[in-house]
């Protein structure tokens, strides 16, 4: 086998083992809205690493102009999607999430 197969084959087996790896990766998203200021957040979780993003609306910005040091009061605006490998589900029960910014 010449050199340049091989490293052809290192590099399709790295492709396949990172689909392999991407399709069995936990994750879990919920979406959270804030009852005072109706900031959007959406709550992602990735091998047990957690990561937020946030999404700004024009009620949101007036609001933090209005009342900047405001605690978030988040509530679940959505359900609960969840994927592991071929494992796919959604929960739509109730809860919230209290914490500051």
């Amino acid at each position: 086998m010449t050199r340049r197969k091989k490293w052809i084959l290192i590099a399709v087996g790295a492709v396949v083992g990172l689909l392999v790896l991407g399709f069995f990766t936990p994750y879990e998203r919920k979406h959270y809205t804030c009852l005072q200021c109706r900031l959007g957040k959406k709550a992602e979780t990735f091998w047990g690493m957690p990561r937020a993003t946030y999404s700004a609306n024009e009620c949101s910005r007036w609001y933090a102009q209005a009342h900047p040091d405001h605690e978030h009061d988040w509530r679940k605006s959505s359900c609960t999607g969840r994927r592991n490998g071929s494992v796919q589900c959604y929960t739509c029960d109730g809860g919230d999430v209290r914490s500051g910014r």
